[in-house]
């Protein structure tokens, strides 16, 4: 009987010695590992938005270098531009400034 005690408790010292083990926080242990790919996957994710927003400039740039007369038009009036004999006409949003911003 006290050697089916003993297995006992060998037993369960050596699943809280290996549960210890699997849970201290250490470089490279499963936390860090969890910890990582959580990481990995937000990294992957600001990857996709970034390319995301790359593609969006780079066909911005295309059509600008293609003289798209909308394109132009679109950044010339961003920047403030007008026809000549044009009237501008700016309205203040309460509570905000003209021109959307």
């Amino acid at each position: 009987m006290q050697a089916k005690a003993r297995r006992r408790w060998f037993g369960l010292l050596a699943s809280l010695l290996l549960l210890a083990l699997l849970v201290l926080p250490s470089d490279n242990g499963p936390i860090a590992y969890f910890r990582s790919k959580v990481r990995v996957a937000a990294l992957e994710h600001n990857i996709d938005s970034l390319n995301l927003l790359i593609d969006y400039y780079q066909k911005q740039i295309d059509a600008l270098r293609a003289e798209d007369p909308f394109a132009i038009e679109r950044e010339a009036r961003r920047f403030g531009f007008t026809y000549p004999g044009e009237t501008v006409y700016e309205f203040e949003i309460a509570g905000g400034a003209a021109n959307g911003e």
